[in-house]
């Protein structure tokens, strides 16, 4: 099982041999004609909130989805997140959710198990 936790990021070390040629590959790779196209190819959304009014992408429809707006639905989808609140925690909660989805899974409990366990999990992760 996998998730995407959203965003993008591309960093260039100081000390590469090819500095330069390396950020100048991050800023085409991550220009709006790129990402548009990398949408429309392979359906990923751009990360850059600016591309959400661009029409190549808002118009973008997908005949496997039986030519659904996709492009609207995403970016009025993605226009509509708000940033949520991450605590000190969160490192250590995150993986016991993704424990009991995957117990879940693979049929080793129903989800009302999991979900008690999780919490207990949480619990003595989170105890003073």
């Amino acid at each position: 099982m996998a998730a995407a936790t959203g965003g993008f990021l591309s960093t260039v070390p100081k000390k590469s041999k090819h500095q330069k040629e390396a950020v100048e590959l991050a800023k085409w790779l991550t220009a709006p004609e790129q990402a548009s196209w990398i949408f429309r190819t392979q359906g990923h959304l751009p990360s850059q909130p600016a591309l959400y009014d661009d029409p190549a992408i808002v118009g973008y429809t997908n005949p496997f989805f039986n030519n659904a707006p996709t492009g609207r639905i995403f970016t009025t989808a993605a226009k509509r997140l708000r940033p949520q609140y991450q605590g000190p925690k969160d490192g250590d909660i995150g993986p016991l959710i993704g424990q009991g989805i995957n117990r879940v899974d693979k049929g080793k409990q129903r989800p009302e198990q999991a979900w008690r366990q999780v919490l207990k999990d949480v619990a003595n992760a989170t105890a003073p």
